[in-house]
């Protein structure tokens, strides 16, 4: 057995190239300032929603002034609490309940068949995978969207308790 040497010159920290890894200081400073006014466009209505929960109703509409705590009460809070309390009207714990439950339903639902879906799209290679991968995504998307509007009507469109319209245990035509 034999053993080569290679022979090689120190490099000097004057010769070494000079490169930045990742991006330059401006370009990251501008990936910043999106995502903040991203971000801010997404909490901000949120924001203003949790604000607005606590004013009294005549002063949750006043514009941008609207993001100045001033008069905050729970009153909104108990006047739901007092508005569905009765058999006419229906109970906020069963509209709750009722949320929860189709919330769950959905969201373990969506894991047990997407987690199966994932595995064989993952492991196998068979025609017409990538079809099936769209179908699956936009089936659950979907879904998620019919369940959440109370199969496809939005209770605030008309008929609903929320907008003033017959009571949810009253007969319809």
């Amino acid at each position: 057995m034999s053993s080569r040497t290679i022979a090689t010159s120190p490099v000097t920290p004057d010769e070494a190239p000079l490169r930045r890894k990742g991006p330059s200081p401006l370009k990251k400073a501008g990936n910043y300032l999106v995502m903040i006014v991203i971000t801010l466009v997404f909490v901000a209505p949120i924001l203003y929603m949790v604000i607005g929960s606590f004013k009294p109703s005549d002063k949750v509409l006043n514009g941008l002034a609207g993001f100045i705590p001033e008069d905050m009460s729970l009153d909104n809070y108990s006047g739901v609490f007092a508005r569905f309390n009765s058999p006419a009207t229906g109970y906020f714990y069963n509209f709750y309940l009722t949320s929860l439950i189709v919330s769950v339903v959905i969201v373990v639902g969506g894991l047990v068949v997407n987690s199966m879906a994932a595995y064989a799209l993952a492991r196998l290679r068979w025609r017409g995978r990538n079809g099936v991968l769209l179908a699956v995504i936009l089936g659950d998307v979907g879904l998620s969207r019919r369940a959440s509007t109370d199969e496809g009507r939005s209770p605030t469109a008309g008929g609903g308790t929320l907008s003033g319209g017959d009571s949810p245990t009253a007969e319809r035509p």
